[in-house]
């Protein structure tokens, strides 16, 4: 099954890993092709952002500082939950 992210998903992901950013640059990241992870379809009337988990773990290992230890064990990623504290998701 393909897994899929949210922008507000992968957002919370990076903001809990310490990266300043904002679901609008995320966005243009992914509109710009920067963000290798994603892609956006423009349905005329909005634009929609297909994010693929597998991608933007293996774009998390070769480009960030995250919690090797908890990813090598099961390849969770460290994120913020909804409250704001930190935990994993897989």
């Amino acid at each position: 099954m393909l897994k899929t992210m949210t922008v507000e998903e992968v957002y919370k992901t990076l903001r809990g890993l310490g990266v300043k950013t904002t679901p609008v640059r995320i966005r243009r990241g992914i509109d710009q092709g920067k963000y290798p992870f994603g892609i956006s379809v423009d349905m005329g009337t909005s634009v929609v952002y297909e994010i693929y988990e597998k991608k933007f773990r293996q774009w998390l290992k070769d480009v960030g500082d995250f919690p090797q230890d908890k990813a090598e064990e099961d390849e969770d990623i460290y994120m913020m939950d909804e409250e704001g504290e930190n935990g994993y998701f897989e």
